[in-house]
């Protein structure tokens, strides 16, 4: 980490990228990362191969560089942060590899992208947790705004506190987040607990949807029921269905564009999803991954299905 920050410090322009339909955690890094290098006096610009408006994030405001196309001659450093994997970079996937000066901060258990420089720190509950450590190496202040971006990145990778990610050491930095500035309540509601009409008719349909049986359970979430409900809210219910009493795996399957869907995948402590999700060149942690597919949802879920089932099995076995 002393290496990289002072990498960044040399940098005269740095081009920040995040991955694909990005999560809490993955805006709160990239906004906090670029106010920390601009308060440097370096130029710092967010690029995500994504046109979603993410308007239920109301705490981010992404830099004006948001989606566009990148010259990478304008920039003297490239550095990705909570990006596993390369598929994930989208557009701006081969540039950022062929790029002379790469740096990559981290902290998923699995990954395959490739750097020059490259932080991981896997024992943390966020990428945002290492990014406050990064502050401090780059002699920067956090400020309210940094403190709420990163705050935020925290909620998101934890579901605010209840996922087994957590430690001493995330709500030490939680509270210095607090004294710090942080809109704790704000973020909260925004991230965790803020629904509209369509998100609780998305909610009615998901119960119908819903396939629970040996300890598993799924949703197959189409274009056609979010369209029908008007919800495109989806994050949460993987959680939830894991919640579900006697549940030990759960997994949704979102479609996307053309034919294309996104797997979230969980599983209890004990478990081991990222195992499974590296099966379908996806990756993440041992209780929360993910993976993309394109095909025929219903047999990928009867495959997931049987991962899962798997699991389970080979643990009774082992017993």
């Amino acid at each position: 980490m002393k290496k990289i920050a002072k990498l960044l410090k040399k940098s005269k322009s740095v081009a920040i990228f995040g991955h694909i339909a990005p999560d809490p955690d993955c805006m709160g890094s990239m906004q906090a990362l670029a106010y920390m290098l601009r308060q440097k006096g370096i130029k710092a610009h967010i690029f995500v191969d994504d046109d979603k408006d993410y308007k239920e994030y109301s705490l981010f405001g992404f830099d004006e560089n948001y989606n566009k196309d990148i010259v990478v001659g304008d920039y003297d450093t490239l550095i990705t942060v909570d990006v596993a994997t390369k598929r994930l970079l989208g557009k701006y996937a081969d540039e950022f590899v062929a790029f002379d000066n790469t740096i990559s901060i981290d902290h998923h258990d699995s990954r395959d992208l490739e750097a020059k420089h490259i932080y991981c720190e896997s024992h943390s509950s966020s990428c945002c947790e290492v990014i406050y450590k990064l502050a401090k190496y780059l002699k920067v202040k956090i400020t309210p705004d940094i403190a709420n971006f990163l705050f935020a990145g925290i909620v998101g990778d934890t579901a605010c506190f209840e996922h087994d990610n957590v430690t001493p050491q995330t709500h030490a930095v939680a509270s210095e987040l607090y004294k710090l500035g942080a809109d704790t309540k704000k973020i909260i509601f925004e991230i965790k607990k803020r629904l509209t009409l369509q998100d609780m008719k998305l909610r009615a349909a998901v119960g119908e949807a819903m396939v629970m049986k040996d300890k598993i359970a799924y949703v197959i979430f189409t274009k056609q029921m979010l369209e029908k409900t008007g919800s495109d809210k989806t994050k949460p219910y993987v959680s939830e269905l894991l919640n579900i009493e006697d549940n030990i795996f759960a997994f949704t399957i979102k479609e996307k564009d053309n034919n294309t869907y996104s797997v979230s995948i969980r599983c209890k402590n004990g478990y081991d999803v990222s195992k499974i999700a590296e099966k379908y060149s996806g990756g993440g942690h041992k209780q929360a991954a993910g993976l993309a597919f394109t095909g025929d949802p219903e047999k990928y879920a009867k495959k997931l299905f049987k991962d899962c089932k798997d699991q389970l099995k080979n643990k009774k076995l082992a017993e």
